[in-house]
């Protein structure tokens, strides 16, 4: 059947995630590392140090059909008030309210990634 996950095999890859943040959480932040990698691996969306993604509501509703705008927005801001997101606005309009979303170093540590400068060591050294 080739490299392709089936669902539940898909899901226990972010358990870790859903233990510390909910599993509507779990799914979203999914999507959010998968972009960041995407932006990172094609240098795309770099700003203050940090790959970003954006979305609108109506366009996390197409890739989320059984949320609704009003659940999204909710998990969203779980999301942001967790810490296991960052939110911006590096819009070039000023009138555009998309939302710009990075994993946090928290969850990218969940995810055993890392961001460009961050240590978790504080004098920058690994132990032995």
């Amino acid at each position: 059947m080739g490299n392709k996950m089936t669902p539940l095999e898909r899901i226990s890859v972010y358990v870790h995630v859903a233990i510390h943040y909910g599993l509507e959480e779990a799914i979203f932040l999914d999507s959010i590392v998968f972009w960041y990698k995407e932006n990172k691996a094609n240098d795309r969306n770099f700003r203050d140090g940090r790959w970003w993604t954006f979305n609108s509501v109506g366009a996390f509703e197409e890739l989320f059909p059984w949320w609704s705008g009003k659940q999204i927005r909710r998990i969203v801001n779980s999301c942001r008030d967790k810490g296991a997101i960052l939110v911006g606005n590096y819009n070039s309009d000023r009138r555009d309210r998309t939302v710009w979303y990075t994993p946090s170093d928290e969850l990218l540590a969940l995810y055993g990634l890392s961001q460009p400068g961050t240590c978790i060591c504080p004098n920058g050294q690994m132990q032995k």
